[in-house]
């Protein structure tokens, strides 16, 4: 015979008949191979004489399995097994992913590939992840053997989102969702500062730090106000979480004027207008004094100027050694 074959196959009983008396003869010669079918030939032959015929059955899907088959006819039967075996089929199961993925990275997921059937085959698997794109692969496999294939694909700007991600062989699929999440981003806004304040204070600037991506990150966020300097710090921020920073810096003698004060992060700047003040800084000058004879009160006119830009308060002395002092 020609087994074993493949279910949809014919399986086909080759039989040597032969007619062992003197006479002439013709019978039916008749293969039964149980619940796959039946087949006949009608053979003729004169006595002594001997020939071949093939006997067909054919099989169909479901019909995989060992089978008892015989061939008989009036005088003698024989018999033989045969095998019939199931068909390729490949089923897909997809055991993981490297979702969530970020954008701008791959995504790939992880395929378990197994030929359920009895006969080797190859087959293409493919991965097809909607917008995000298709990835293949050819896999073959013997009967009974399974392997694992990872299929990917690459994610740009703009792709964060929900997507259903399906595998698929020439027998079997199946789907997963997976998502595309937006990389980190750090937004900053300059919420308030204590300006303007006066030379020798500390200008304080209050930053509004918000991660508008789906992913954790860690930044240094800086304040830059020119020559008054610059200072840093280290913020960590889940997706979607908002902090507020403080930042100072010292603003020492002669620092008096207007600064452009900038807040940056590795993903956007901020900037705003701080101011110095002159402390309260009083001059003195004689205007005019009086020519007293003794006895009488020596007056003195002073002019006093306060050339810084804050008010202040100081007490004005004059000394006019032995006289005194007022």
């Amino acid at each position: 015979s020609d087994s074993p074959v493949v279910a949809g196959e014919t399986v086909t009983v080759n039989a040597s008949v032969e007619n062992t008396g003197d006479v002439a003869g013709t019978q039916t010669v008749t293969l039964d191979a149980g619940v796959l079918g039946s087949d006949t030939n009608s053979v003729s032959l004169n006595g002594g004489e001997s020939t071949s015929v093939a006997l067909s059955v054919a099989t169909g899907a479901g019909d995989a399995g060992a089978y008892a088959t015989t061939v008989s006819s009036a005088d003698e039967a024989a018999g033989t097994n045969v095998t019939v075996q199931a068909p390729a089929a490949f089923a897909v199961t997809i055991s993981g992913s490297s979702a969530p993925t970020v954008e701008g990275e791959s995504l790939t997921v992880n395929v378990t590939v197994e030929n359920t059937g009895d006969v080797s085959d190859t087959q293409t698997v493919t991965l097809d992840a909607g917008d995000l794109g298709t990835d293949s692969a050819a896999v073959s496999l013997a009967g009974g053997e399974s392997t694992s294939v990872a299929l990917s694909v690459a994610t740009v700007g703009d792709d964060a989102g929900n997507y259903n991600s399906t595998v698929t062989s020439a027998d079997d699929s199946e789907s997963a969702g997976v998502t595309v999440q937006e990389p980190a981003r750090f937004t900053v806004s300059i919420t308030g500062t204590d300006s303007p304040v006066v030379a020798g204070e500390t200008l304080t600037v209050d930053v509004a730090v918000e991660n508008t991506g789906d992913v954790s990150d860690t930044q240094t966020v800086t304040l830059d106000a020119g020559s008054l300097g610059g200072t840093s710090t280290t913020t960590t921020l889940a997706g979607g979480e908002t902090v507020t920073e403080t930042l100072s810096l010292a603003a020492g003698a002669g620092d008096a004027g207007d600064y452009t004060v900038t807040v940056g992060s590795a993903d956007e700047t901020a900037s705003a207008v701080a101011t110095v003040l002159e402390p309260a800084a009083f001059t003195v000058g004689i205007v005019e004094t009086t020519s007293p004879v003794e006895g009488d009160r020596l007056t003195v006119t002073a002019a006093v100027n306060n050339t810084g830009d804050v008010g202040g308060t100081e007490t004005v002395t004059l000394d006019v050694g032995g006289l005194g002092q007022n």
